[in-house]
């Protein structure tokens, strides 16, 4: 799939949102009323809300049709694109509402607790139906496994608690020691799952390569009529080339490199500017962690298009013999 920036943008701030708030609700009852009488919730909701408004933003941009828009929520029944509208909206209020009570009138701490804690839980909502529109996909052989709702959330869980982590050092001086070993162990295990991640995309290409993903072995395909008025699927605007072996280590090796320094920005944890550019690289992380994930998938209809015309967007492949 093609990866635009308003689809990378879209994904990517909403986990980052999602991160942030988890972390502030988790604060709110860990550290308790002391915590949530200073400074800090109202600036982290602050830019948590910034940042799902960013992603809604990004969203607009994305859509074929604009004018389309006011349809979207008619099909919430089948359609977890409907759906993913139905959960973001609602996590954007509360958001809102996050910052009203923390900045410009505060309530009392059970309450506002209460609200971080609900609004965390709305952004985990939206970010699992977001997650869901690419793990229920049948056609992309890359996403239909059990590893895209985890690898995804958690990029943005571990990613955004990072956000979180440098704007409570910004915030209280501090080196918050406590949370930044956490993310560090997060991080491991989030490296983990891009690990398996990575072997379930090598899987898929491996099946298509050879002719396999649709239980006919042995046998070459091709697409004599697509039953449609519409061009195939490989030739639409939304289709990306395959990515060669050399371009694919490219992508990995700046995403490796930003989740290794965010980890040892992490452990140094020692000021603002380091905290602040610990930010930076877990947000550059993210940006390739979604560029490498929507650029590598494996959709099923190249068993029947690998040995046609090449589309715009993709060269003549060979068949195996």
């Amino acid at each position: 799939m093609r990866p635009t920036g308003p689809l990378i943008l879209m994904t990517g701030l909403q986990g980052l949102a999602g991160g942030v708030f988890f972390v502030l609700a988790a604060l709110g009852w860990v550290a308790g009323v002391p915590f949530l009488h200073s400074a800090a919730p109202g600036f982290l909701a602050l830019v948590g809300l910034l940042l799902v408004g960013g992603g809604g933003l990004a969203s607009t941009f994305h859509m074929h049709r604009r004018a389309a828009a006011k349809f979207i929520l008619r099909r919430l029944k089948s359609s977890w694109l409907s759906r993913e509208v139905a959960t973001t909206a609602p996590f954007g209020v509360a958001a809102a509402l996050s910052v009203l009570v923390s900045v410009v009138h505060p309530v009392a701490p059970g309450v506002e607790r209460g609200l971080f804690t609900a609004t965390a839980l709305l952004g985990l909502l939206a970010m699992w139906v977001t997650a869901m529109i690419y793990a229920t996909i049948p056609a992309m052989l890359s996403w239909r496994t059990p590893m895209t709702v985890p690898a995804m959330m958690g990029t943005g869980l571990v990613a955004g608690g990072v956000w979180a982590w440098a704007l409570l050092v910004v915030a209280t001086r501090a080196s918050e020691t406590g949370l930044a070993v956490a993310l560090v162990w997060a991080l491991l295990v989030l490296a983990v799952l891009k690990g398996v991640q990575w072997r379930v995309f090598r899987r898929a290409r491996v099946r298509v390569e050879s002719g396999q993903a649709m239980g006919m072995p042995g046998r070459l395909y091709r697409l004599a009529d697509s039953g449609t008025s519409r061009t195939p699927y490989r030739t639409q605007p939304q289709v990306w080339r395959p990515l060669t072996d050399e371009e694919r280590q490219r992508a990995r090796g700046p995403l490796v490199l930003a989740g290794v320094l965010t980890a040892v920005l992490l452990m140094v944890s020692a000021s603002s500017p380091v905290a602040l550019l610990g930010a930076v690289t877990a947000a550059a992380g993210v940006y390739y962690e979604r560029w490498l994930f929507f650029a590598d998938a494996t959709h099923s209809s190249s068993i029947w298009l690998t040995s046609g015309a090449a589309s715009p967007w993709e060269p003549t492949r060979t068949p195996a013999p």
